[in-house]
């Protein structure tokens, strides 16, 4: 099989998807019948002057598609779709319509001074601090990303605090008696039956 992509490497789309988008459309339509030996890698990087490893991307989302088939040995083969798969043109039209419909974020809150939890001011976000953090806490804790972490908040958050408390606020409060929730409402909801009746609790508004 003969195949000439057009790819536009100006495109904000990356070559690979290009390159799947064009096979996977001809082969939903019938224009590459079922059974049919696809190019080689070889092939394709010399009729569209793309690397390697694009073509093996566009292929392997082929693959994950369902629109072609590998066989050892022999390469790759045009796949039978089935008539309920979703056509290529039909995803395009998804994705315009998303593109046109789907709010920004924050975009519903128009006020002047907006103060709602949900929208971080990214002007003054300390962004390097946090990735800074966020990659020394990868590093030193790499265990500890693959739970969920305890319901009354990480435990050396709730020593720190515990150390703060005591220092500034001359409170004393061990780490066991302290839970961390994302907010009032969610702790209402969520860590009211925690608290037996008569037990006496402070609830403090975190900022940044």
């Amino acid at each position: 099989m003969e195949y000439m992509p057009i790819m536009d490497a100006q495109s904000k789309e990356p070559l690979y998807q290009q390159l799947y988008k064009q096979l996977s459309k001809r082969i939903a339509s019938g224009e590459i019948p079922s059974g049919t030996k696809m190019p080689s890698i070889r092939q394709l990087m010399k009729a569209s002057g793309v690397g390697k490893n694009t073509i093996e991307a566009a292929y392997q989302q082929l693959l994950a598609g369902g629109y072609i088939l590998s066989r050892e040995r022999s390469g790759f083969f045009a796949a039978e779709i089935e008539r309920w798969s979703e056509p290529v043109d039909q995803e395009e039209e998804i994705a315009l319509f998303s593109s046109i419909l789907k709010k920004k974020k924050g975009e519903h809150l128009t006020c002047r001074y907006n103060f709602h939890g949900s929208v971080i001011d990214t002007k003054h976000f300390p962004y390097a601090a946090w990735r800074s953090c966020m990659l020394e806490a990868l590093d030193v804790y790499p265990e500890d990303f693959s739970f969920y972490g305890d319901d009354q908040g990480e435990w050396e958050l709730r020593e720190e605090l515990s150390k703060y408390l005591r220092r500034a606020r001359t409170l004393i409060c061990r780490p066991e008696q302290i839970i961390i929730g994302t907010g009032l409402q969610n702790f209402s909801s969520e860590k009211a039956h925690s608290f037996r009746c008569g037990i006496i609790a402070r609830l403090e508004q975190a900022c940044l």
